[in-house]
């Protein structure tokens, strides 16, 4: 009987060792200060950017002192597509040459004729010290979990994988796209015109629905796609369904 009790006790050890074992390996295995590329602040009077960047003409941002450390080319003022997101961090946009980052960024800018893509990465301020976020999976460490629709839209606004329509006047750069003004004449609908809606974010048992637009048309984007993703509450993003709303013929507006 003692024996037949201690082979059910190791049998029942080993299947938790091994279900320990496969949470771990299907868990976020970024942990504070363990992978994120932190840099010491200029001084410890620092709480926003405001305080070490500038605003340019171009609407870049020049920011100088220990931020330099992370090599960035550029920097973004993303404030207004951040309301909502939790924490509520100080946040701007990192930009660097595609070939300049091993880890891909959170997500790449898309090239043109005349521009190469460019890896996105952010800088938050946190616990005292600049930080730099260089992937989806980082960017899910500092966020997750995501507990309302403001959060929702904001998590995806910095994701970079579409673009969240709300207003009439964004919506009419679908449904009539231009290019400098002019409208693009050979620009080709594969759904009714009318069919065409301001984007909508919804709470669902398992998270959030999205959908979203894939760009608003303008130089060099040549077709756009109408969303539908999930956003889990971790973070993680499901692509769920993807129409082609236009597609430009023939020549380019790239005009390569």
């Amino acid at each position: 009987m003692k024996k037949i009790f201690v082979v059910s006790s190791v049998v029942i050890l080993l299947g938790a060792l091994v279900a320990a074992g496969y949470w771990y390996l299907q868990s976020d295995k970024i942990t504070d200060g363990e992978s994120l590329q932190t840099v010491t602040l200029d001084n410890p009077t620092i709480v926003s950017f405001d305080d070490v960047c500038t605003k340019e003409d171009n609407g870049q941002l020049n920011c100088t002192g220990n931020i330099a450390e992370f090599g960035c080319t550029s920097y973004g003022d993303i404030a207004d597509s951040t309301i909502g997101l939790r924490p509520a961090y100080s946040v701007i946009s990192c930009l660097k040459e595609n070939h300049s980052s091993s880890t891909g960024g959170v997500y790449q800018l898309r090239g043109t004729a005349y521009v190469d893509p460019r890896d996105v990465d952010y800088v938050i301020i946190k616990d005292g010290v600049f930080q730099l976020i260089q992937s989806v999976e980082e960017l899910r460490h500092i966020y997750q979990p995501i507990k309302s629709i403001d959060e929702a839209k904001a998590y995806f606004s910095v994701l970079g994988k579409g673009v969240l329509v709300f207003d009439q006047d964004m919506l009419s750069r679908i449904t009539s796209p231009q290019v400098f003004h002019s409208f693009l004449t050979n620009a080709k609908f594969d759904v009714p015109i009318d069919s065409i809606g301001l984007s909508q974010v919804t709470e669902a048992a398992d998270g959030y629905i999205l959908t979203p637009y894939s760009a608003i048309p303008g130089f060099c984007i040549d077709e756009v796609y109408w969303y539908t993703f999930l956003l889990q509450r971790d973070g993680q993003l499901i692509e769920q369904n993807k129409k082609l709303i236009w597609t430009t013929e023939g020549k380019s507006n790239c005009y390569e």
